[in-house]
């Protein structure tokens, strides 16, 4: 069907959009993933930026 997009996300992509509800902001999202995954905070904070910020684009997310 035209103009319907799938979107495949791993399993952090998947943790993240599970956060994504309204409740938790970027800061909180990163820190939950970066204590469950064991990753660098800092390297977290830019990833969810940056799937935050496509999934904006894509309008899956209000901002």
């Amino acid at each position: 069907m035209k103009g319907l997009d799938a979107y495949e996300l791993d399993g952090v992509g998947a943790k993240v959009w599970t956060l994504c509800d309204g409740s938790n902001d970027v800061d909180q999202i990163a820190d939950l993933v970066s204590s469950e995954y064991q990753v660098d905070r800092g390297i977290v904070v830019n990833d969810v930026n940056a799937f935050v910020a496509s999934m904006l684009k894509a309008g899956l997310l209000e901002g």
